[in-house]
């Protein structure tokens, strides 16, 4: 049973496995997106000056990437959650909170992007990373730990034996061939003056008595 069970039990993983992937990849990317915002932060100056003209080129260019990539992941898991209440509610509050963490991480460049606006940009900074390091990886987890659930259940379901079919039911006269006729049933019919042997198709083994 467990060969005609696999080709199913795969089949739900590899539909599900969209969901997994996305969700751990979505963390990496907030992590990754929140790393190059600081290091923007760090090597942009006072509005220009001072610039380190590098790292910021590198890090506004790994910013994006991040950025992108986290939209990708959110429009893949608002597919994979069809279906499940539970899971479209998680991405919905994860599509929010990446709203907001992208309005806070705005509002901190465009301070510094002004002449002493760094410790205004800093505060905003704080604000989106709390919201990054609280309240997204919490619910990305919680779309993992659904998977999870989900091919556990699926995948012990498809294990399950199938009830086993009832013994076949042998004539009575089988239960005592070849025995003597004291045995319960009688394996021989009265034709005439003698008696002649029972035809069974392929009877079972002599019981032992």
């Amino acid at each position: 049973m467990a060969g005609l069970a696999a080709p199913g039990i795969w089949s739900s993983v590899a539909d599900r496995a969209p969901r997994t992937t996305s969700a751990a990849d979505l963390d990496l990317a907030l992590n990754d997106m929140d790393a190059q915002a600081a290091d923007i932060l760090l090597s942009s100056g006072d509005a220009g000056k001072g610039r380190l003209q590098t790292p910021y080129t590198k890090a506004v260019g790994f910013y994006g990437d991040a950025r992108r990539e986290i939209g990708h992941d959110l429009r893949t898991l608002a597919v994979a959650a069809q279906g499940s209440g539970a899971d479209e509610k998680t991405v919905e509050s994860l599509t929010d909170d990446f709203a907001e963490y992208q309005e806070l991480i705005g509002r901190a460049l465009e301070s510094d992007g002004h002449h002493g606006g760094k410790p205004a940009a800093l505060v905003d900074y704080r604000r989106a990373t709390d919201l990054a390091r609280t309240q997204l990886p919490p619910s990305a987890s919680d779309l993992v730990s659904s998977n999870d659930a989900a091919f556990e259940a699926e995948y012990s379901s498809a294990r399950s034996p199938s009830p086993r079919s009832s013994p076949p039911s042998w004539p009575l006269a089988w239960s005592c061939w070849p025995c003597s006729a004291s045995c319960s049933g009688t394996s021989r019919v009265a034709s005439g003056a003698s008696s002649t042997p029972v035809s069974w198709p392929q009877p079972p083994a002599p019981c032992a008595r």
